[in-house]
């Protein structure tokens, strides 16, 4: 209560003050500045318990501003590091994985070729998840194989279909994942053989 009573009498004093300095002041050019002078002075008095209400300190608003942009912006900077090692991340294992699958069709392709008479289609190779920083392993291998086209066709007087062609096929699968696991280093199971076609 002591605060309203100070603030009024503050007001009142210099209203006060304001009207007799007006009335000494002659009537000239200055007699406006100096109104609107005690106007801004009054207004000012009037806001005074609204500052002391909600305890503003300009220089203290303005640092919080200040720090909760820098905090935003620190943590947008690090959310966008964070994504570029990411997507380099990718790209890398993208091209790593592209370099591989050219690697080993030049390892194998001609071996296969001379060997079984099968041309490589297609590559795809399943890496191993690793969260160490080791190298990663390859965990599954799959070949797209094709017979090897004949230039010219030799005509056919009699045909004959085999019954065990598949029994055949799947022991040529075999041999040729044999053959490329000695190759390449890696246990059987890690080769998967596909047919073009079939």
């Amino acid at each position: 209560m002591s605060f309203l009573m100070n603030w009024v009498s503050q007001i009142v004093l210099f209203i006060f003050l304001a009207t007799i300095v007006s009335l000494l002041i002659p009537k000239n050019s200055h007699e406006k500045v100096i109104k609107l002078v005690f106007g801004l002075i009054v207004f000012l008095l009037f806001l005074h318990p609204l500052k002391m209400i909600f305890q503003v300190n300009p220089d203290q608003i303005i640092s919080q501003i200040q720090l909760e942009q820098f905090m935003q912006g620190e943590d947008a900077i690090k959310e966008e590091i964070s994504d570029k090692k990411i997507e380099i991340q990718a790209s890398t294992d993208a091209y790593i994985l592209e370099q591989l699958e050219k690697q080993v069709e030049n390892t194998v392709g001609e071996e296969l070729m001379a060997t079984y008479g099968v041309n490589i289609q297609d590559i795809s190779i399943q890496m191993q998840e690793s969260t160490s920083e080791e190298e990663p392993q390859m965990d599954e291998i799959t070949f797209k194989l094709e017979e090897q086209q004949q230039d010219m066709v030799e005509p056919v007087k009699t045909i004959s279909i085999p019954a065990n062609n598949h029994t055949d096929r799947r022991d040529r699968d075999i041999e040729i994942a044999k053959s490329i696991s000695s190759l390449l280093d890696l246990p059987l199971q890690a080769i998967e053989i596909e047919w073009e076609g079939g």
